[in-house]
């Protein structure tokens, strides 16, 4: 610590958080004819290794995939007629969820 201190490397400490504690953040938008679905690793950054999409296209909720990367583009084909989809998602850890969901968000959507 003697060290540390004289090469003036101290600093507060880090706490790591708890990933019972974490919930993501999505939002969406439309690209084109696609949903995208916009997340970012913010204090989950090193904790949880993936991001679980489920969406809701009237039908229940259904899995959507696993991405490690934010962004996300749901490629589904969009209906003719305006519907509302819903999405939400959960941080994944040793392949398993962990944490919260995070809030349901919808968007309305027609091809």
């Amino acid at each position: 610590e003697a060290i540390a201190e004289i090469l003036g490397v101290n600093g507060p400490e880090q706490v790591r958080p708890d990933p019972a504690t974490l919930m993501p953040v999505i939002t969406l938008s439309m690209s084109g004819t696609r949903v995208e679905v916009g997340w970012k690793w913010g204090s989950a950054r090193g904790v949880v290794k993936a991001l679980r999409i489920e969406v809701d296209r009237g039908n229940g909720w259904e899995f959507l995939t696993i991405d490690t990367q934010p962004d996300y583009t749901d490629t589904h084909q969009l209906p003719p007629t305006g519907q509302k989809w819903k999405y939400r998602a959960i941080w994944i850890l040793d392949e398993a969820p962990v944490g919260q969901w995070s809030p349901v968000v919808e968007i309305t959507v027609s091809a």
